[in-house]
C-alpha cells in the first residue's frame, strides 16, 4: 500500500508547507495552475551571474565537495540567489537531464511568488522569516528600552 503524500512529515514541516500554500495564494497561485518553466535568456543570466560573482566564488568549492559526496545518488545541488533564481547546478547527468525538463536549471526562477510552493522558494521564504525573527528587537526593547532608544537612529532628534 502506498503511503499518502505528506504523511511522513513532522508537524513543523506541515506548518512550513501550509504557510507556503498561504503565501502562494496571496501571489495568486494555486495548485491547479501549470508551472512556469521559462528561463532567463543567456544575456539576462550573464548579468545575474555577474551580480552574484561573490556568492558564486564562495559557493562553488562547497558545491563541488557536496557533489562528490552525493555522486551516483540521482540528485543535484542548486545554487540560487535570494530571489530564487538558479545560478548553477551540479549533479548526476541522468538527474540533471530530467531536471531540465521542469526548468531546474540555471536561469529559472523558483521563488514562491513565481512558482508557488516548492523546495527552493519555500526554503528561501522560511530562512527570510527566521532572519526577520532574529532581527526583532522586541525582547531586548522590553529589557533594555533606554539602551535601544539611544541606539535607534529614528530616536535621534
Amino acid at each position: 500500500m502506498q503511503q499518502a503524500i505528506g504523511t511522513s512529515l513532522r508537524p513543523a514541516q506541515h506548518d512550513v508547507i501550509h504557510a507556503s500554500h498561504e503565501r502562494s495564494a496571496t501571489f495568486g497561485l494555486f495548485e491547479a495552475m501549470r508551472p512556469d518553466y521559462a528561463v532567463l535568456s543567456g544575456a539576462e543570466l550573464s548579468v545575474k551571474l555577474d551580480e552574484s560573482r561573490a556568492l558564486w566564488a564562495y559557493a562553488l568549492p562547497v558545491m563541488e565537495t557536496l557533489h562528490a559526496q552525493i555522486a551516483n545518488t540521482h540528485s543535484m545541488i542548486a545554487l540560487t540567489d535570494a530571489s530564487g533564481l538558479i545560478l548553477h547546478s551540479l549533479g548526476d547527468d541522468d538527474f540533471l537531464a530530467r531536471a531540465q525538463k521542469v526548468a531546474l536549471r540555471a536561469g529559472a526562477v523558483w521563488s514562491e511568488a513565481h512558482q508557488g510552493t516548492n523546495v527552493i522558494g519555500t526554503t528561501i521564504a522560511a530562512c527570510e522569516a527566521r532572519h526577520r525573527a532574529r532581527r526583532s528587537a522586541l525582547p531586548a526593547r522590553q529589557s533594555f528600552p533606554h539602551l535601544l532608544e539611544r541606539a535607534d537612529p529614528r530616536s535621534a532628534r
